[in-house]
């Protein structure tokens, strides 16, 4: 029998727009690190609310976890600051010599 999943439909929405091309260097699997390397500093049950497409962070959580939502959007744009300089690991440095 399956589970049934919480149907929290996520009304608090938040996007970070700077993953620049500085921060990224061009590579999909640099934005991934970046975004593991942001959800690693989250509280581990907020950490699935973060979620990334092309250059854009999302979290998104249910209406009844506002403090939640603004103790994790103050680390996620905390994080934010200086990302260009996080060392790029040996996966990251193939795939950007790919490009």
């Amino acid at each position: 029998m399956a589970k049934n999943k919480k149907n929290d439909i996520p009304s608090l929405l938040e996007t970070w727009t700077t993953l620049s091309p500085a921060a990224t260097l061009g590579s999909s699997v640099r934005a991934k690190g970046i975004l593991l390397e942001i959800r690693a500093r989250l509280p581990s049950s907020m950490r699935k609310s973060l979620d990334i497409s092309g250059r854009f962070l999302t979290l998104a959580m249910p209406e009844n976890a506002r403090s939640e939502f603004r103790h994790a959007s103050a680390i996620i744009a905390k994080s934010l600051e200086g990302i260009e300089s996080l060392p790029v690991i040996p996966r990251e440095i193939e795939d950007i010599l790919t490009i």
